[in-house]
């Protein structure tokens, strides 16, 4: 008796063992957040504004949904963000805008989105960093990549606003191609290939660095 006891209970240990832990439900903004920080994730809702100011940390993923709004605009201390920054819902957000001091340690990922939408080190102090990738793609008010450190790859295709990418230095490669109304690529070091093919009018390539091919006109 006393045997089958100490069975039960070791089979119950192990049922408890397999019970699924509860994960923290992602944190909604709406309005403007400072000086907080978030572990897990970050959700903007849908056609909804949220503004991240000084002193945020978010230790998981940034998502914009849907119409939404995403501004980071740190006038201090900086906005760390641990995970991503995904805005790439169909039909996509209404803009996503990154000025410094802002380090962010996945991709940004941003995609047809209605409003002008991208990064600009120039405003404000401090530097915008980037560890993955800068995506943007699709967007209708066109994208803006000034001044910043992305450590992998640069990449703006598709977009029927345009492409501004000046000022960067990006450890992999940089891609514009096949967007209209205008392509500017200035200014850049680029440690790996460039190409700005199929833009309507012609991409105005210059004053770039590139470490591997450039398949720039």
């Amino acid at each position: 008796m006393k045997r089958f006891a100490l069975t039960t209970l070791a089979a119950f240990g192990i049922l408890l063992g397999a019970v699924p832990v509860a994960r923290a439900a992602d944190t909604t903004c709406t309005g403007t957040i400072s000086n907080t920080t978030i572990n897990g994730n970050l959700v903007v809702p849908a056609n909804l504004n949220c503004t991240l100011g000084s002193g945020v940390t978010v230790g998981g993923n940034v998502t914009v949904d849907s119409g939404a709004s995403l501004s980071i605009e740190p006038t201090a201390s900086p906005v760390k963000i641990g995970g991503n920054i995904l805005a790439a819902t169909s039909p996509g957000c209404f803009f996503v805008s990154i000025a410094p001091p802002v380090t962010i340690g996945g991709n940004v990922e941003i995609e047809d989105c209605a409003g002008d939408s991208g990064y600009n080190g120039a405003f404000g102090t401090g530097t915008v960093k980037i560890s993955g990738n800068f995506t943007c793609k699709d967007s209708a008010g066109g994208c803006v990549a000034i001044v910043g450190s992305v450590g992998g790859n640069l990449i703006f295709d598709d977009n029927p606003g345009g492409a501004d990418v000046f000022g960067n230095n990006v450890g992999g490669n940089v891609e514009a191609d096949g967007n209209h109304s205008h392509t500017t690529v200035r200014n850049n070091t680029i440690g790996g290939n460039l190409t700005c093919t199929g833009n309507t009018p012609a991409a105005v390539a210059s004053g770039n660095t590139v470490h591997g091919n450039n398949n720039c006109p």
